[in-house]
């Protein structure tokens, strides 16, 4: 498997943790340790890592959307955005 599908899988898995975590107001690390089957390293880092860094990039976030209050964005759209965000901004090993 390329290294591509490998990501676009992991992330996959970690838009739907991100997501279960906002649903059920956990932390993405708490729905993480609550897993029976580890995810892969990759959508476990940045999983956990947005997480870590929510204030920073849900401060990005506001900054730079326009005439939309984050608490009114789709919480799928939210995801995908804090994902990007955090791998942008603290993964060297994603091309920008």
């Amino acid at each position: 498997m390329s290294d591509t599908s490998t990501r676009h899988a992991a992330r996959e898995r970690v838009l739907g943790l991100l997501y279960e975590a906002e649903l059920k107001g956990l932390t993405p690390a708490e729905v993480v340790a609550a897993l029976p089957v580890v995810p892969d390293e990759y959508a476990g880092e940045v999983t956990v890592g947005v997480g870590e860094n929510l204030t920073e990039i849900d401060a990005l976030l506001v900054r730079f959307a326009r005439n939309w209050d984050l608490d009114r964005m789709p919480a799928l759209d939210r995801a995908i955005l804090r994902m990007a965000a955090y791998e942008l901004g603290h993964r060297p090993d994603v091309p920008r």
